[in-house]
């Protein structure tokens, strides 16, 4: 009986990742956009705080609107909103660049104005930003250099140890 364990000797390719990272950005700019204008529309249906609509046979109730909201707490696009948060705690200019670029969209030079940097500056900011964003929903790309293997023979190891 022979078992095989195979061993890989890996590196990262950071630019890979980097462009996986932005990839995954661009596929959740349009789903972050409708969460906003979701999360920022009021849950009460009226001018007056004293008349609340509680329709709720059309889903249009105060009630159905709090279980809507939390409803939307727990999802991936969620976690990517808390992911940029995360990224402004670790890495403050990365993580404002995808909550400019993304939440607020925002052109390169209006990015560059609100971190109060340079448009050149913003474009070495943006690859850092995006590998975070590779690494959180795990995009990371390996180059792998080569390959061990090694095959097992267990059949007399008992008889030779003795």
């Amino acid at each position: 009986m022979k078992d095989t364990i195979n061993l890989f000797d890996c590196n990262i390719d950071v630019e890979a990742t980097q462009k996986k990272g932005e990839k995954v950005c661009e596929d959740y700019a349009p789903l972050l956009q409708k969460r906003l204008k979701l999360l920022n529309r009021s849950l009460i249906k009226s001018g007056s705080f004293i008349q609340v609509s509680s329709d709720s046979k059309n889903g249009n109730g105060t009630e159905s609107s709090y279980l809507n909201r939390l409803e939307l707490e727990d999802d991936q696009v969620s976690r990517f909103m808390k992911l940029v948060d995360d990224v402004i705690e670790i890495d403050e200019h990365a993580g404002n660049f995808l909550k400019y670029k993304y939440l607020d969209e925002n052109t390169i030079q209006e990015i560059a104005d609100r971190l109060k940097v340079s448009r050149r500056t913003v474009y070495n900011i943006m690859p850092r930003a995006y590998y975070y964003v590779a690494e959180w929903s795990h995009n990371v790309v390996f180059i792998i250099k080569k390959t061990y293997t090694f095959n097992l023979s267990i059949h007399n190891l008992y008889e030779e140890l003795s």
